[in-house]
């Protein structure tokens, strides 16, 4: 798992808001190694993906959705997103193709909670699917200054675009007008040559609000648009004391090199280079690197209490695709399974189906539920 992790946070290098709004989460830096998993979750239960013939989803996953029934896989290997049902059972794939409707990059996805439809981002337009990607619906060419990296729905007129190589990296883009209206968030260009900048997919919809999370500290931010007025708001902000980092700690106009191994020093005393956050009513859960590894923070609203992992109590790892208020999913490659789940964690229906899968199977959902 720490391996899924790690091709996680590399592809990121290459490539929150609560009923009551928190301002300042206080965090207590220390790894507990004792925190079982059944603290957390009271059953796991274990997902195949079907493998028909020729359906090989590559063990290199970027992004992965859940919606409505449907689990949506995007691998940049293969520039290929896979469809599957939420019983494992495949559906369709969308793969680069040469045609005027087609795609040759497949940058982001996301399904448009107004309409239903599967939208692939890829160069300056946006590709409009059918929720299952078998019929082609539209197609929305996108007038920006730079190529998007990602995007996510505001409202049925309006996306935010993440732009790497633009000054302002948030932009906010009107479909009807074809119109970037508004662009905020300025970070200076040396952050992008580190692991700190950016992250696979900076936005994640929480309470049907999109959230941008920011890569060198892992604060939380509401982007939106009300009365045509967009807006950036900080809702939540990690506080680690003494060992918070700050981006100024890094000397500009350094090789990349160099970057990487400052970063690896800082974090063997400092939490940084966020590259997930997820949450729902109970948790905000986040991944981040500190001491020269990849760790699970897990705080919980409703006391301000938070667990610091790299493993569980059962050495287990532990991770996060998807999070809704009674379940938790994962994602996993089939060589990577034992590492987050063993026959001890399992009831016996669930330790046969971990038995009976080898090699050549595709992914695994591994699905927790909340206690």
């Amino acid at each position: 798992m720490k391996r899924l992790i790690y091709i996680v946070a590399f592809l990121a290098f290459v490539a929150c808001s609560s009923k009551n709004a928190v301002e300042d989460c206080k965090v207590k830096l220390e790894i507990n190694s004792d925190y079982s998993v059944h603290e957390l979750f009271s059953e796991i239960e274990l997902i195949p993906l079907e493998s028909p013939d020729s359906i090989v989803v590559d063990f290199i996953i970027s992004k992965t959705v859940f919606h409505n029934g449907y689990v949506y896989i995007l691998n940049p290997r293969l520039t290929t997103l896979f469809i599957f049902d939420q019983d494992g059972h495949y559906m369709n794939k969308l793969e680069k193709g040469d045609g005027p409707d087609s795609f040759l990059s497949l940058l982001d996805y996301n399904i448009n909670r107004f309409t239903g439809n599967l939208e692939i981002l890829t160069q300056n337009k946006i590709l409009i699917y059918d929720n299952i990607g078998k019929e082609l619906l539209s197609v929305q060419k996108i007038a920006t200054p730079r190529m998007p990296d990602c995007f996510m729905n505001i409202d049925r007129n309006n996306d935010v675009l993440f732009c790497q190589l633009t000054d302002k990296k948030i932009l906010f883009y009107n479909r009807t007008d074809n119109l970037v209206t508004d662009s905020l968030y300025e970070m200076p260009r040396y952050i992008y040559n580190t692991l700190l900048g950016y992250n696979a997919s900076p936005f994640y919809l929480y309470n049907d609000t999109v959230h941008f999370l920011q890569g060198y500290d892992g604060s939380q931010f509401t982007l939106t648009i009300n009365d045509g007025k967009s807006a950036m708001s900080l809702c939540s902000k990690w506080d680690f004391g003494m060992e918070s980092f700050s981006y100024n700690e890094l000397e500009p106009n350094k090789s990349i090199p160099d970057y990487i191994k400052d970063c690896k020093r800082f974090s063997k005393s400092k939490p940084l280079g966020f590259f997930s956050c997820l949450e729902n009513d109970r948790y905000i859960m986040a991944n981040f690197w500190y001491k020269e590894t990849p760790i699970t923070l897990i705080y919980d609203k409703n006391n301000g209490n938070n667990v610091i992992i790299e493993e569980f109590k059962e050495k287990i790892d532990f991770g996060f695709s998807h999070i809704d208020e009674n379940y938790c999913y994962l994602l996993v490659p089939i060589n990577d399974l034992y590492s987050v789940v063993n026959e001890r964690v399992l009831n016996q229906t669930n330790r046969k189906i971990l038995n009976s899968l080898n090699e050549e199977n595709n992914p695994v959902i591994v699905k927790y539920k909340f206690k």
